[in-house]
């Protein structure tokens, strides 16, 4: 098999929140409540002041998100995510793009906790192959309610890459840790405070977007 390289998207290969994004897109579109809005800056807040953790941030936040969308038709989600999708591709850092088509023999894998059909789409618009991802969808039909997987590694070790050492992992969260520790090269983008008093040892790259696809030549 090919040696493995696994990419985080929010923060890390986005500038920003996908997820943040796609809920303030369908609120434009009256397709659903404003409401969310505030419970997710809600949310964020009572994660960055410490009151919760990351995984309470992501569960909460996904589980607000299902409830507004599960009674929307999934064609008319994925749709919306399309266009959603092409207004902000310029977020995207270009070191994600140089990495991808400069280096296209290795294997290349999106781990996300975003929902399960945003994380397939965003892996088409990077002609990546592979991706991992909070489940929401099965056959095409919401589930009766999403199955959240909150560790990175949980999701890596269920799916066809079990036991593979990665050969690059690239994340910005505390999320990220378990697979960036089994990774042989460690790449951490604007990193979170709570992930940066994680970080244990001198091997890691604590890079920016704008610095990273120097030291990715230096590596691949």
């Amino acid at each position: 098999m090919k040696k493995l390289v696994i990419f985080d998207i929010d923060r890390t290969i986005y500038d920003g929140s996908v997820f943040l994004d796609f809920s303030l897109h369908l609120v434009q579109k009256n397709l659903i409540s404003p409401k969310i809005l505030s419970s997710l800056g809600f949310e964020f807040v009572t994660y960055q002041t410490g009151f919760e953790s990351y995984d309470e941030l992501v569960r909460d936040c996904l589980n607000y998100f299902f409830e507004e969308v599960k009674n929307i038709q999934p064609d008319i989600i994925k749709n919306e995510f399309k266009e959603c999708l092409f207004k902000n591709h310029h977020k995207f850092y270009d070191y994600v793009f140089k990495t991808i088509n400069n280096y296209p023999e290795y294997e290349y894998l999106l781990v996300s906790l975003e929902p399960d059909f945003i994380v397939k789409e965003i892996a088409s618009f990077l002609r990546i192959e592979n991706y991992l991802a909070n489940k929401f969808l099965n056959n095409g039909e919401y589930l009766d309610k999403p199955e959240l997987v909150f560790n990175k590694y949980y999701l890596l070790e269920n799916s066809k890459f079990t036991g593979i050492k990665p050969f690059s992992v690239f994340g910005d969260s505390e999320s990220d840790l378990p697979l960036l520790e089994l990774a042989q090269n460690k790449f951490v983008i604007n990193p979170t405070t709570v992930l940066y008093k994680q970080i244990s040892s001198s091997d890691y790259h604590i890079l920016n977007h704008e610095t990273i696809f120097d030291e990715v030549k230096k590596i691949f």
